[in-house]
């Protein structure tokens, strides 16, 4: 019986559809769900002599081909998803996927790895309490509103507020910090002559090293930021400064609060406005001492990465978001284009600087003719530097040619990561707002409010026993009781129906209840014949 198994043909219901092969075809892949096949196995029914699976049968051809033909060709139409649960099923190896459909398959596993990244970059990195420690502490649960509303600009409309007044407070510091840097925005402390007369006869340093043919240094000596605009940016940093505290006080892990750039940043720009305002009110006991001076100067120039406070609209705009992700699944192809072009700047700058080597003031060196590859290979050119031989004109040309074709080729392949996770995320946001309108839809076709415990007990009546209930109410029929028990007997031999037992006759008896006197109460909709009373 086992031979007659083996050379003929047997047959496989699959989703009850039947499907006819030989044991031996089956073989041909042992370790598959189907190249266990027995007598023994689960599957086998002995009555029907078939193979039964409880399984979707759409691509079982394409399943049983590949056993006849050793390669798994899949159909156009088919969800990549559906093929990963069909593999896993008939336990058969990625591997056979022919090459021809492979990239399907391939497509599907990138968009999965993107929808999973884009999940964990908007969803999972969320930091909240739990629900045990907002139960069990009122100042846990004070804390959070707070957390979430600084945190989540999206939470609430007092977050959205809030939201939208740190970024106006943000544009007003940018703001101001141009500002103070404009001639008309400041305010005269000493004439130019009163400048000459301390460079030659003071003895601090900052006024013995100024150069007085520098406009910008001569500025910063005679005048001062105009106090409105001293004034608003104290305002700034206060509130930065607090909301800060607050930020970091109702943090629900305090750590993981250092893991965010963006933090650390709001941090460091604290730090160095609060040190440069205190170093601005003692300026005078600095004006000798030029590592100090330096020192401001460096923490006043840093101060333009106030701009990064921008960056907070990545949790109100996805967009912004989506370009940063795009750029790190592209930091493989950045980094070939880094390479590449710092080969190709080396390689154009040796050949320029050879030939232009007769030329004294154009290219002295290799390292400085590389400013001139980079610039050529970018398309800028400034035209400080340029060649005049021949020679050099042609490594020009080739210069600028090749520069076009380096940067091209990686560009679009960033410009497709950021397509894809655009595409990706539009994706989930539209799932997003059709899974609200789903819960809200749900919410508004309620079906009222449900009978309460304290008027049925543990469970609700049957839909009998309340058109009963609510017939005894229209008519006064009271329910029934020994007394009445008795009293209906005598009833039985009168003319009309018969009376339940308790159920007195009246002159007019009443129809059936509708099911809408029932559901005008209850809001619940009994689809139940008309009973006689």
């Amino acid at each position: 019986m086992g031979e007659r198994r083996w050379i003929y043909a047997i047959f496989i219901n699959v989703g009850g559809t039947i499907f006819q092969t030989r044991m031996s075809t089956l073989k041909k892949i042992p370790d598959s769900r189907l190249g266990r096949l027995s007598p023994a196995s689960p599957e086998y029914n002995a009555e029907t002599d078939e193979y039964f699976f409880d399984h979707s049968p759409v691509l079982f051809n394409e399943i049983l081909d590949l056993y006849r033909t050793g390669e798994l060709h899949l159909p156009s139409h088919c969800c990549g998803a559906v093929v990963q649960k069909e593999l896993e099923y008939w336990k058969i190896p990625k591997c056979l996927i022919s090459e021809c459909c492979i990239h399907s398959y391939h497509r599907f596993i990138n968009d999965q790895n993107t929808i999973q990244s884009i999940r964990e970059s908007f969803e999972d990195n969320v930091l909240d309490y739990t629900p045990a420690e907002c139960r069990n502490s009122q100042l846990k649960r004070f804390f959070r509103s707070i957390w979430i509303t600084l945190d989540q600009p999206k939470s609430s409309t007092c977050a959205k507020i809030f939201n939208a007044l740190y970024l106006v407070l943000v544009l007003i510091s940018v703001l101001v910090f141009l500002l103070s840097y404009q001639p008309y925005c400041r305010n005269q402390t000493m004439t130019f002559q009163e400048l000459i007369y301390r460079k030659n006869y003071s003895t601090a340093s900052l006024y013995r090293t100024v150069n007085l043919d520098n406009d910008k240094q001569v500025m910063f000596l005679t005048t001062e930021v105009h106090p409105v605009l001293d004034n608003i940016d104290l305002f700034c940093i206060a509130f930065f400064t607090i909301e800060l505290l607050a930020h970091f006080l109702t943090c629900p892990q305090k750590l993981k609060f250092f893991t965010y750039v963006l933090n650390v940043l709001d941090m460091y720009l604290v730090v160095v406005m609060w040190t440069t305002f205190a170093i601005e009110t003692q300026m005078e006991k600095y004006l000798d001492d030029l590592k100090m001076i330096n020192f401001y100067s460096v923490l006043k120039a840093s101060l333009v990465l106030r701009l990064l406070r921008f960056f907070r609209l990545m949790k109100q705009f996805s967009a912004l978001k989506i370009l940063f992700m795009s750029l790190k699944a592209s930091i493989k192809e950045l980094l070939l284009l880094f390479i590449t072009f710092l080969l190709a700047s080396i390689f154009f700058a040796s050949f320029m600087y050879f030939a232009e080597f007769d030329k004294q003031d154009v290219f002295p060196t290799i390292i400085e003719s590389m400013w001139w590859a980079i610039i050529t290979m970018t398309t800028v050119g400034y035209g400080d530097m340029y060649p005049t031989s021949f020679p050099g004109k042609l490594v020009g040309i080739a210069c600028a040619a090749s520069g076009i074709v380096i940067i091209a080729m990686p560009i679009a392949v960033v410009a497709a990561n950021f397509s894809e996770y655009y595409l990706k995320n539009s994706e989930r946001r539209l799932r997003g707002r059709l899974m609200k309108s789903k819960k809200k839809k749900q919410s508004c076709c309620s079906w009222g409010n449900p009978p309460q415990i304290n008027d049925y007990g543990s469970s609700p009546p049957s839909p009998r026993n309340l058109l009963k209930r609510q017939n005894s109410k229209l008519t006064g029929i009271n329910a029934p009781s020994a007394k009445a028990n008795g009293s209906a007997k005598k009833q039985k031999g009168k003319k009309g129906k018969n009376l339940p037992n308790g159920v007195r006759s009246r002159e007019t008896p009443s129809s059936a209840i509708s099911r809408k006197s029932v559901g005008e109460k209850h809001g619940i909709w009994y689809d139940v014949p008309d009973l006689p009373v």
